[in-house]
């Protein structure tokens, strides 16, 4: 039965599904189920304690950060004016840690607000080091604190 509850979550994972059981970086007994429940286009909803709409004017449309995680652990995504390119360190995801190599951007200029966005964006994403996927909802942490928390996208 166990084994059936493991593999009908994955596959809700794989799907985007919610409904499985919150899963911590700690809980995962490999790499690979590590990696299952990253696996997805995630967009970013906070930094910190701020929501997006706190982080930017509110008279603007703004393409809202994001993060692509495939199953060979590399990332990609959008930072708020640039495209971003980095990898997971799949060693430290076996040991249930969320290590990234350093983010390589594009590097486009944009409206201040935007440009400041990706600032902060990019130095949350530098100070993540653990993560836990609870349904439709990724939190990535320094270990202690909060840094910032994404939504499943489509």
């Amino acid at each position: 039965m166990k084994i059936v509850a493991i593999v009908a979550c994955a596959a809700a994972v794989l799907g985007g599904i919610a409904g499985c059981a919150s899963e911590s970086a700690s809980g995962y007994a490999s790499e690979a189920k590590a990696i299952q429940s990253l696996i997805g286009n995630w967009t970013l909803d906070s930094i910190g304690d701020k929501s997006l709409a706190m982080l930017v004017p509110q008279d603007v449309a703004v393409k809202k950060p994001t993060l692509d995680i495939s199953a060979d652990g590399k990332v990609s995504g959008f930072a708020g004016v640039n495209r971003l390119m980095s990898s997971l360190n799949m060693d430290a995801l076996s040991k249930g840690e969320f290590a990234m190599s350093p983010a390589a951007t594009t590097m486009l200029a944009g409206p201040e607000y935007a440009m400041k966005l990706e600032q902060q964006y990019l130095g949350a994403l530098a100070k993540v080091r653990n993560f836990k996927v609870d349904g439709s909802k990724l939190t990535l942490t320094d270990g202690a604190n909060q840094i910032m928390q994404f939504v499943r996208g489509s």
